[in-house]
């Protein structure tokens, strides 16, 4: 028997390799599939219908989060996703000749969504070559307090808060 390293959950990527700390996802220890909050990652990064490319990627980023923190990255992906849900979205109501930008309250779905993509969106604008790289930076820096997705929540937060006061339009 030789020393092999793990094998892949998924046939024909390579396996996630555990961290020096001994943390990191191993076919024995990845999260179920019925997680939602990563499945949703999943699905919203992959493209062209790859998703065990989405998936690769997504437990790369799991990887470098789980060394980064050296714990389980999974409750931290889940609280940086509940960071930078947005809970409103405006609208835009035609009230006569006039554009009136409506808050409108998001669903918990659609709040998660809004956030899942931001991350995706400024991770692509991040300088790092590996797009696992580039989304655990903007996990992280999310649960540090200072990314550009927070940046863009809290501008949709003032919007709705500086329009609140067309709550009444009908939408």
């Amino acid at each position: 028997s030789s020393s092999s390293p793990a094998s892949s959950p998924i046939p024909g990527t390579p396996a996630v390799p555990l961290a020096p700390g001994g943390y990191g996802y191993t076919p024995a220890n990845l999260p179920t599939k019925s997680d939602e909050i990563l499945e949703s990652f999943i699905n919203h990064l992959q493209r062209d219908g790859r998703k065990s490319l989405a998936t690769t990627q997504v437990l790369g980023m799991m990887k470098y989060l789980s060394i980064a923190l050296n714990s389980d990255p999974l409750p931290a992906l889940t609280h940086a996703i509940e960071l930078a849900s947005p809970m409103v979205k405006i609208q835009t109501r035609k009230q006569g000749a006039k554009n009136t930008p409506v808050p409108t309250a998001l669903t918990t779905r659609q709040m998660r969504r809004k956030a899942i993509v931001g991350i995706i969106n400024a991770s692509k604008k991040r300088n790092d070559r590996e797009i696992e790289r580039r989304l655990a930076k903007e996990v992280l820096g999310i649960l540090e307090g200072n990314s550009e997705t927070l940046r863009k929540k809290e501008e949709v937060h003032r919007d709705a808060v500086r329009n609140r006061s067309n709550l009444g339009v009908r939408v």
